[in-house]
């Protein structure tokens, strides 16, 4: 409520990132020292239900250095994550969990890791693009 009254009174936007943090920087080392998918699975929270509204795709993200695999589903304004592949994803990413921290930090982005060879597309690079677009 104090944030919120902050605020109202023009003395706060939280819109912005607050100046202090609690937690530090993110790092890619903090990133890989979560569980594997924590940062996929965040993902249900940053969907843009604008962006998504008439979108149902589902794709498939696969770390390569630990060969395990998460399906992210997009369903009108709704994203919902499972673990395991999914049966018939409309595209499939692999790439290595170092590379998926770099890109989740923006200290790189999936066209430059896809464009380099970093990170491989089978299936659709347009659907694949187009659900990671619909996040926030």
């Amino acid at each position: 409520m104090l944030t919120h009254a902050l605020h109202l009174e023009g003395k706060l936007d939280w819109t912005q990132p607050s100046p202090i943090s609690f937690f530090g920087t993110p790092t890619v080392a903090a990133v890989l020292a979560t569980p594997p998918g924590t940062n996929i699975k965040l993902l249900e929270t940053q969907i843009d239900p604008a962006k998504s509204a008439d979108l149902e795709k589902v794709i498939q993200v696969t770390f390569t250095d630990i060969q395990q695999s998460w399906g992210l589903h997009i369903r009108r304004g709704v994203a919902e994550v499972t673990v395991g592949a999914p049966e018939k994803p409309d595209a499939i990413i692999e790439l290595p969990r170092t590379l998926w921290a770099q890109i989740v930090l923006g200290e790189t982005t999936l066209e430059d890791a896809i464009s380099k060879g970093d990170a491989t597309v089978k299936g659709s690079q347009e659907d694949l693009i187009t659900v990671f677009d619909s996040f926030g």
